[in-house]
C-alpha cells in the first residue's frame, strides 16, 4: 500500500500537545469515458463493469481519503457507481461523494469523494466561465472540505481545504492552447476574488505539453500574483514524449490503441496534483509529505511503451494489469499530514509536566530520554496507516531512557501520555 512506503527527511522531531496526526492520501485519476459510450469507446473495449472492478482493485492498493476523478459521463448516477462499487466495499462504509456538477455541452464530468472519518464538505463551487463570458469546455469543481479535528468540540481553529478539480481543453493546437489558458485564468481569478488562501490545491488532466504553457504558467506564476500553485516534485521542463521525463508521465499506458484508449505509450504529463504555498510548507497544519507524490505504475523504465510491457514491479501484478486495463491515464497521488490545532487556551507546550527526546531519523531502534513528573507512562506506537504496532508501560522518576527495536523502515507515530491525560505525539521516521 502507498501508504507504507514513504520517505522523509527531517530536521528535528515534531512534538505536539494534545494533537493528533493523520495522513491523508489525495489521488487524481482519468478514468477515460466511464460509463460514457462513444462511437470509439463501446461497451466491449471499455466496459464498465470491468472498469469498476479495476478502480476498486486501484483504490484498494492506494487506500486514498480525497479521490479527484475525471472522464465520467454527466451523469450523479455514474459517480454514484464509483462510491458504490469501489470505494464504500466490502464493509467500507467512510466515503461520500461530493455534489456533482456538469457543463450542458460536455457528456464528461469530474467526481469528487473523500473519507468522512476525516473530513467534512463546508460546501462546493463551480467555475463555468472565462473572463470574457465565454463558457468553459467543462466546468472547474471547486471543494471547501476541514478536517475533523478532535479539538474542535473544545475551541480549536478549523482547519479548511479548498479543492479544484480540473479537466482542461484537450489538443495540441493554438486554439486548444488558448482555451486552456482562459480557463487557468479563471481560476486565479476565482481564487484572487474569493480571497481563498493558505491550504489549497487543484488536481485533474490538465492537457498541458510543457511547463512554459500559458496555462501552466497562470497557476504556478510567483512573480505577479499573491497566491500561486508549487508542483510538489518541481519537474518543470517540456514533459511531451521527453525521456528525461519519464519517471512522471501519465500517458499512454497503451503503446498501442485499443480503439478507445490512447496509443503512443507513456510520453506525456498531463494529470497533476499542484499544491499551495501553505501545505508545501507546513504552515496551517497540513504538510505534503515530501518524496509522496508519484504517478501510480510507473516505474521510470517503460517511456513510449505499455506500462506491463516486460518487467514492472512498481505494484502488484493484479493493480498493475487493473491500471493498464482501466484507462489510457495513470492515477497520480500524494500523502499530506494533518495535525490538530490546539484546543482553546492551549497556548504554550512549555508548560507541559513532561519532556521527551528521541534520536530522528533512527536506524533498527529508537532510543527516547522521557523527563518529567514521576509516575507511569503510556507509549504507544502507530504505524502510518493507523495501525498499533506498540502499546507498553514506562515508569518515569525524574528521567527514564528507553529503547523500542524496530523490525521496519518507514514513518511512525510514537505517541506518549501521563496518567492525566497530557500527550505528545512524536513523528519518527526509520531508515
Amino acid at each position: 500500500m502507498v501508504k507504507k512506503l514513504l520517505v522523509i527527511i527531517c530536521i528535528a522531531p515534531i512534538f505536539v500537545f494534545g494533537q493528533n496526526q493523520e495522513v491523508a492520501t489525495f489521488i487524481s485519476y482519468n478514468i477515460l469515458n466511464f460509463r460514457n459510450e462513444t462511437s470509439f469507446c463501446t461497451n466491449s473495449n471499455n466496459n464498465p463493469i470491468a472498469k469498476e472492478n479495476y478502480m476498486k482493485t486501484i483504490f484498494g492498493h492506494v487506500q486514498p481519503d480525497l479521490i479527484a476523478c475525471n472522464e465520467i459521463g454527466a451523469s450523479a448516477s455514474n459517480a454514484a457507481k464509483i462510491l458504490d462499487r469501489c470505494l464504500n466495499v466490502d464493509g467500507e462504509t467512510k466515503f461520500v461523494m461530493a455534489p456533482f456538477n456538469y457543463s450542458s455541452g460536455s457528456s464528461l464530468a469530474n467526481a469528487f469523494y473523500y473519507n468522512s472519518d476525516m473530513f467534512s464538505l463546508k460546501g462546493n463551487d463551480k467555475i463555468t466561465e472565462e473572463l470574457n463570458g465565454d463558457y468553459i469546455v467543462r466546468l472547474i469543481d471547486v471543494f471547501y472540505l476541514y478536517y475533523n479535528d478532535n479539538n474542535l468540540s473544545q475551541g480549536a481553529d478549523t482547519t479548511f481545504l479548498t479543492v479544484f478539480v480540473a479537466h482542461f481543453k484537450a489538443g495540441s493546437s493554438n486554439a486548444d492552447e488558448a482555451e486552456r489558458d482562459l480557463a487557468t485564468e479563471a481560476v486565479m481569478d476565482f481564487i484572487n476574488s474569493n480571497n481563498i488562501s493558505s491550504n489549497y490545491l487543484i488536481a485533474g488532466d490538465f492537457n498541458v505539453y510543457d511547463a512554459a504553457e500559458n496555462a501552466f504558467q497562470n497557476l504556478v506564476d510567483q512573480n505577479s500574483q499573491t497566491e500561486f500553485f508549487i508542483d510538489p516534485i518541481n519537474k518543470m521542463g517540456s514533459w511531451n514524449n521527453n525521456s528525461a521525463f519519464a519517471e512522471v508521465h501519465t500517458q499512454s499506458t497503451h503503446s498501442t490503441s485499443n480503439g478507445c484508449a490512447s496509443g503512443g505509450g507513456l510520453d506525456d504529463r498531463f494529470d497533476f496534483i499542484l499544491i499551495s504555498d501553505a501545505i508545501k510548507n507546513n504552515t496551517n497544519r497540513i504538510d505534503y509529505v515530501t518524496n509522496s507524490y508519484k504517478a501510480v505504475a510507473n516505474d521510470g523504465n517503460h517511456f513510449n511503451s505499455d506500462i506491463n510491457s516486460g518487467t514492472n514491479n512498481s505494484v502488484p501484478p493484479n493493480v498493475l494489469d487493473a491500471i493498464y486495463n482501466c484507462s489510457d491515464h495513470l492515477p497520480v497521488v500524494m500523502d499530506m499530514i494533518l495535525t490538530e490545532a490546539p484546543p482553546n487556551g492551549i497556548t504554550s507546550l512549555n508548560d507541559l509536566p513532561f519532556n521527551i527526546q528521541i534520536t530522528n531519523p533512527s536506524t533498527e531502534k529508537i532510543h527516547g530520554i522521557l523527563t518529567g513528573e514521576s509516575g507511569n507512562y503510556t507509549v504507544k506506537m502507530y504505524a502510518i496507516t493507523g495501525s498499533l504496532i506498540l502499546n507498553q508501560i514506562i515508569h518515569l522518576n525524574n528521567t527514564s531512557e528507553f529503547t523500542i527495536p524496530m523490525h521496519q523502515e518507514g514513518i511512525f507515530m510514537l505517541e506518549i501520555v501521563n496518567e492525566v491525560g497530557f500527550r505528545k505525539t512524536i513523528k519518527v521516521i526509520v531508515n
